[in-house]
């Protein structure tokens, strides 16, 4: 579990948010007109680990912020990709796991500081609408963009709590069901098998032991 309950001490959340942007200054590069911070979540990471580690925070308490900070432009790459599949909520939650929900949190909070106290007032009904629902008339530029980020998270908040089938489902086999089906030893060959049907089950296209089964029994073999 979190450090300080299900999404982390509210401490180690606001050091989340104070950190996530550490290494801007230092990856700072003009381009086409603008600044760029190509790679700023990777170093923010190794910096903000070595922080806390002064700091004498726990090897899991750093090990949280870390992640959030390598991590927290995920929900925003996945904004402007459009729609979030299910894959995509799946592969947030299966790496992330529950950090991502901490992680969001501050997430949530770093897109609603681009808009006003006022605006963020009247985007928060909208704020949580799905993504790809109309816009309110006012919101257009910079508001729009944010509340579809806003929405974004929203979403993905909500198939952790409301949909843990589609953001990490209950495996329909095991290890020795999967052996036992495609008679094959022990082997790495079982985990990659197990993560790519936790996938199918996310996305819907598994629904039943009998599907999982033959999901299994239609892969390729391993390349030799």
């Amino acid at each position: 579990g979190a450090p300080g309950g299900a999404v982390g001490h509210p401490a180690l959340l606001r050091l989340g948010g104070l950190l996530h942007d550490v290494s801007k200054p230092e990856t700072a590069k003009r381009q086409g007109g603008r600044l760029r911070f190509f790679g700023h979540e990777a170093k923010g990471a190794e910096k903000s680990a070595g922080i806390l580690q002064r700091l004498r925070f726990s090897r899991e308490e750093t090990d949280w912020v870390s992640t959030w900070v390598l991590h927290h432009l995920r929900p925003g790459n996945l904004a402007a990709a459009g729609a979030v599949s299910d894959k995509a909520v799946f592969r947030f939650f299966r790496d992330l796991g529950p950090k991502g929900v901490s992680q969001l949190l501050v997430c949530w909070a770093d897109h609603a500081s681009y808009l006003s106290p006022g605006d963020v007032e009247r985007a928060l009904p909208h704020a949580l609408e799905e993504p790809g629902r109309p816009m309110p008339r006012w919101a257009v530029g910079d508001a729009a963009k944010t509340i579809h980020h806003m929405r974004v998270v929203s979403w993905l908040l909500d198939r952790w709590f409301r949909a843990p089938e589609a953001s990490r489902p209950e495996l329909l086999l095991d290890g020795r069901d999967v052996m036992k089906a495609l008679k094959i030893k022990p082997g790495p060959r079982i985990g990659e098998l197990l993560r790519g049907l936790a996938e199918a089950q996310a996305e819907g296209a598994v629904r039943s032991r009998k599907d999982a089964l033959a999901w299994v029994a239609r892969q390729p073999p391993p390349k030799p």
